[in-house]
């Protein structure tokens, strides 16, 4: 079984759902060596049993401050690994986002992980469960605030 987290620097954890589309594409990943890197992005969203891109609420992607963030498949986008309570795990490096651009200022209640930069559409990889309340970012935002990793377990 596979399954997953968000942890922000500063020590928020929020567990998500890998779906079925992820599973898959993780082993397409590992065995048949597919050349998909992952991107994290910001929405607000309720859940969506279907999980389609376009099932969420996403502020304006592209050049803004939410643009989505990239995993690279290699040791720069996962340097971490280990176990926790005798669990595999690996760990993404830090996704940072920085309030540059008008949307910025978008709430937002979960985090969610495709295989695209920019598409609107199509499976979504992960999502995250809702945070306690929305949040909104701007320049005050402290950069722990908004910064995150992704960690996925195996048992």
């Amino acid at each position: 079984m596979l399954y997953g987290q968000f942890t922000f620097k500063n020590g928020l954890i929020v567990p998500n759902n890998i779906t079925t589309f992820g599973i898959q594409t993780i082993l397409d990943m590992a065995f048949l060596d597919t050349d998909s890197d992952l991107w994290v992005g910001l929405c607000s969203a309720i859940y969506a049993p279907d999980l389609q891109i376009e099932n969420l609420t996403e502020p304006t992607i592209g050049t803004n401050g939410y643009a989505r963030q990239q995993i690279t498949r290699d040791a720069a986008g996962w340097p971490g690994s280990g176990l926790t309570n005798l669990q595999p795990y690996v760990e993404s490096d830090d996704l940072i986002w920085v309030p540059d651009g008008g949307a910025f200022d978008a709430a937002i209640s979960r985090m969610f992980i495709c295989l695209s930069e920019t598409d609107t559409t199509g499976d979504v990889f992960a999502i995250s469960g809702t945070l306690n309340e929305e949040v909104t970012w701007d320049t005050d935002t402290l950069e722990a605030d908004r910064t995150l990793k992704y960690r996925i377990y195996s048992r």
